[in-house]
């Protein structure tokens, strides 16, 4: 198959992914296995979806109506230092805010474990990066990444699917195959600030619009969401054999 390749680069970033998280050989293949039969079976029936938002878009949400809700911010707008449990104002109040009906409550322990929050003395704490980076392999963060990568191919298929252009979902990206090394950490830190205003815009979008909780009445809902990511190939020499061959010139001149 002329493509191959391409699809076996994926699949070996997505196992050396799941051996990184912890699983076996064994329970990779047998994963694999269960995963090829499972799409084959569906392969012309739709899309899956997810049973359960993420752990960690929940957390994020928490993180996100504490930087927002006035009773939870300091003078200085600032979050204020919170007890994990208890009433309102409280972590724990938080996390049953934003609550989903087909996921367990996660409590602040979690949010803890996630390395989300931080001790801030007198048995209180406070968000810990303004971002919600998670940067270990937690089970959280393991789902998050199954999630994403999930969704992206969800938005691929949908775009192959549709007839009209109206219906696509946005699936672009902007990319120089020449980048110079020494502006790797310029653009790191550009696309750092250029994603977060991005997320917050969007996110306060959704947000406006998410249904307040009222008992007694159900309205159909749907995960909704952009995810960004930037990214560094690895660093390539173009001139290395002109270099070269300059030095080899300029032994046989000095010979």
């Amino acid at each position: 198959m002329k493509n191959s390749s391409y699809f076996g680069r994926m699949l070996t970033a997505v196992f050396e992914f799941m051996l990184l998280a912890g699983l076996s050989a064994e329970a990779t293949a047998k994963v694999v296995r269960s995963a090829l039969e499972s799409a084959s079976a569906r392969k012309n029936v739709g899309v899956a979806s997810f049973s359960r938002p993420s752990d960690l878009v929940t957390a994020c949400l928490v993180l996100d109506r504490w930087r927002k809700t006035p009773s939870y911010l300091d003078q200085s707008a600032q979050p204020r230092p919170l007890r994990l449990y208890g009433p309102a104002p409280s972590i724990q109040a938080l996390f049953r805010s934003e609550s989903h009906p087909r996921q367990p409550a996660l409590n602040a322990g979690q949010l803890k474990a996630i390395g989300l929050i931080t001790h801030a003395g007198a048995g209180r704490y406070r968000p810990s990066n303004p971002h919600g980076v998670v940067s270990n392999l937690n089970p959280a963060f393991q789902y998050q990444v199954a999630h994403s990568l999930f969704m992206l191919l969800r938005t691929i298929r949908n775009n192959m699917a549709v007839s009209k252009k109206t219906d696509r979902w946005i699936e672009r990206f902007a990319e120089v195959p020449d980048l110079p090394i020494e502006h790797s950490d310029e653009f790191r830190e550009f696309a750092k600030r250029q994603g977060h205003l991005l997320l917050q815009t969007v996110n306060d979008w959704l947000e406006s619009r998410r249904p307040k909780r009222r008992k007694g009445r159900r309205r159909k809902t749907t995960v909704a969401g952009i995810h960004v990511y930037a990214y560094l190939g690895d660093a390539f020499d173009s001139t290395k054999g002109e270099v070269r061959t300059a030095r080899r010139r300029a032994k046989i001149q000095r010979r």
